[in-house]
């Protein structure tokens, strides 16, 4: 997994889940902030990897690769850490621009899966089975303070801020 904001750390904490209930090798997350671990229930089950260690010339190659960057050079990296005939899953949209190389795609026969939200009723199952999201939310501001709340969610290294419309 390619990524360590929200999207990055949900899509780690399902992927260790999934991983350590059915015996698969320890997923990696890819990404700049290590602290950001901490916000996952699952981090011991994740191998976390710094970006720039996993550079396009990083030796390991993965079967599967999944970016959740949202950046023209996040998905570069994806591409370079996909093995030939690897797969690589698209989370994310990012505007590439002219310059989007599409060789490596077809020099390493990737195999490219847009993937916009997965099964609902596994997520919700996930949900009600004790998936706490709660360690995503930096910020509960109510409905009063929304210009404050958009302020804050603008700061560097805050990942969620949620507006409480009601009182209750």
């Amino acid at each position: 997994i390619v990524g360590d904001g929200k999207l990055g750390l949900l899509i780690a904490e399902v992927v260790a889940r999934f991983a350590s209930s059915n015996r698969c090798p320890i997923p990696a997350l890819v990404g700049r902030h290590p602290e950001r671990l901490t916000k996952i229930p699952s981090a011991d089950s994740l191998t976390f990897i710094d970006s720039v260690q996993a550079s396009p010339s990083h030796d390991k190659k993965f079967d599967v690769v999944v970016d959740a960057t949202g950046s023209p050079e996040g998905l570069k990296l994806c591409t370079a850490l996909t093995r030939p005939m690897g797969t690589l899953v698209l989370k994310s949209t990012c505007a590439a621009g002219a310059d989007f190389n599409t060789a490596p795609f077809v020099i390493d026969e990737l195999v490219v899966a847009g993937s916009r939200c997965g099964p609902f009723p596994e997520a919700l199952r996930m949900l009600a089975t004790g998936l706490d999201l709660t360690p995503l939310i930096d910020a509960t501001l109510p409905l009063s303070e929304a210009t404050k709340a958009v302020e804050t969610a603008s700061k560097k290294g805050i990942l969620k801020v949620q507006i409480r419309v009601s009182s209750d």
